[in-house]
């Protein structure tokens, strides 16, 4: 394993060496490093082999970032079709909140009822 990690470093040192006098991305520099550090550990082979499988991950990644805080409510993107003002939404935008305050009320209850929760605030 670390004579796989000392290749690395020595192809990255040699890439530094033609960027005489300029500026280099650093950060873009050890996260090829660390990639052809683990492609080198784990699969035996360079990062330029397997650059598709790492770029896949990093999209991935970044497709997880972007939906962490998107909260989605079964059938509710066929409410938007329907008039607001129309019975039809109103009643199912009141059984929506009636299955999330039956949903969440008790827990609600029980965090008020802990010691720490009746402290004022300020």
């Amino acid at each position: 394993m670390i004579p796989a990690m000392i290749a690395s470093v020595e192809v990255m040192l040699k890439r530094w060496r033609q960027h005489d006098g300029k500026e280099i991305d650093v950060f873009q520099e050890f996260k090829l490093l660390t990639s052809e550090i683990i492609s080198r550990t784990a699969f035996g082979s360079s990062y330029l082999e397997g650059q598709h499988v790492f770029d896949m991950l990093t999209r991935m990644g970044d497709i997880i970032v972007r939906n962490h805080y998107k909260i989605t409510i079964p059938g509710i993107r066929y409410v938007s079709y329907i008039s607001p003002t129309s019975s039809i939404y109103l009643c199912l935008t009141n059984l929506v909140f009636i299955y999330f305050v039956n949903l969440w009320w008790p827990k609600i209850e029980v965090i008020n009822s802990l010691p720490w929760a009746k402290r004022p605030i300020g």
